[in-house]
């Protein structure tokens, strides 16, 4: 286990310097100019090249690249913003709690309704009911977020008027964007806890209790559920990355003030420390959080040996 753990975690300290690599190259190799950005399309070629004095723009890619990562190594500095000249860091700490807020919540909804629909499919399998259901998770799962999101406010806000559009503030403003993350999660989630329930009761000790004359229902919530749930909550853990990915999209569709609208307007302003700094938060924090799941994983499954790999 312990030569596991080791393992898994150079593999982190490796994808976090293929990721930054990754990020920075793309951000400075993409068309444009990072000083004509900042300056506005009416600056002159002086303040141009001024600007990309000031800002080390003018030294070759490598070299920026090294010094930045030596600085975010060894003192934890990420730099500052080149839009609003804050440290990265402290913007950040601001935004990264709404994004967790919204990703936790929405790997909440995803389980609870997720295993709710799978078990109510596999009960009826075969039925009008769990037709309903597999069509419904595989529309969950062919519809992209963005577009959920635009259903969402057409009807829930704009024709009912239930909901608010976007913004932040209240509870209310959760709503759709949390329903819009979770619903692809909560798709797959049905899907397994479906086939894993279907699966286990075919199981000999299942007929064994059945024969010892148990209610079919004490069977199903004693021994079949927590046999099944399994296969769904490591998955879902697995997907996180997906979550937080999908954040990016979502927070800027409803204007929810987190690190995804955060990291989308750098990325268009060109503000290449927020963005690495972004890169460099969210990237472990999916890492590390898989990792969690791995372990988690072989503590609770006994086939599962770490150690072996």
């Amino acid at each position: 286990m312990g030569f596991y753990i080791a393992r898994r975690l150079a593999g982190i300290v490796l994808t976090m310097l293929a990721v930054s690599f990754l990020v920075y190259t793309g951000l400075t190799l993409a068309p444009g100019d990072t000083a004509e950005a900042l300056l506005g399309e009416h600056a002159s070629a002086e303040q141009v090249a001024a600007l990309r004095s000031r800002l080390n723009l003018d030294a070759p890619l490598p070299e920026r690249y090294a010094d930045y990562m030596a600085a975010a190594v060894s003192r934890g500095d990420l730099g500052r913003s080149l839009l609003s000249d804050r440290p990265v860091a402290e913007v950040i700490r601001e935004r990264l709690p709404a994004t967790l807020l919204l990703a936790g919540l929405s790997v909440l909804l995803a389980a609870g309704l997720g295993i709710a629909l799978g078990l109510l499919a596999a009960v009826h399998r075969g039925g009008r009911l769990d037709l309903a259901l597999v069509s419904g998770t595989v529309l969950g799962l062919a519809i992209p977020p963005y577009w959920l999101a635009i259903l969402f406010i057409q009807f829930f806000a704009l024709r009912l008027g239930w909901l608010p559009v976007f913004g932040s503030g209240t509870a209310a403003h959760l709503v759709l964007p949390t329903l819009t993350l979770s619903l692809p999660a909560m798709a797959v989630v049905a899907r397994l806890v479906r086939a894993s329930v279907i699966e286990v009761s075919r199981s000999d000790f299942v007929r064994t209790a059945l024969a010892k004359g148990l209610p079919p229902r004490r069977v199903l919530l004693r021994h079949i559920l927590p046999n099944s749930l399994l296969p769904a909550l490591v998955v879902l853990g697995l997907n996180l990355g997906h979550l937080v990915g999908g954040a990016f999209v979502v927070e800027t569709i409803f204007a929810w003030p987190g690190l995804g609208r955060l990291t989308v307007q750098a990325i268009f302003d060109r503000d290449i420390p927020m963005v690495m700094g972004s890169a460099l938060v969210v990237a472990p924090l999916c890492l590390g959080v898989n990792l969690a799941v791995d372990l988690l994983h072989g503590m609770l499954d006994p086939r599962v040996r770490h150690g072996a790999l």
